[in-house]
């Protein structure tokens, strides 16, 4: 990502929280042939943001995830805003 799709990304609204991995903030997800996840983070520590972009994908039941350092973070598991 370029800094300038970093600082919208930044300062766009937040669709879903998460708060595990000192916060994660969803701010868009895309949805084509190969859906992505948009998110900053470290939200939550007040220390060093960083905006990432992931592929989802889905496991066997259908549940869809996106990885973070290695680990799954389930979207059914992040708290909807609204």
């Amino acid at each position: 990502m370029t800094k300038f799709e970093k600082e919208q990304l930044y300062n766009s609204k937040t669709i879903a929280y998460y708060s595990g991995y000192s916060g994660i903030e969803i701010k868009r997800i895309e949805h084509g042939i190969d859906d992505y996840v948009y998110y900053v983070s470290g939200t939550f520590s007040g220390g060093n943001r960083s905006a990432h972009k992931c592929k989802i994908t889905y496991d066997r039941n259908g549940d869809a995830y996106f990885m973070y350092n290695g680990n799954r973070i389930k979207l059914s598991e992040c708290i909807k805003n609204s």
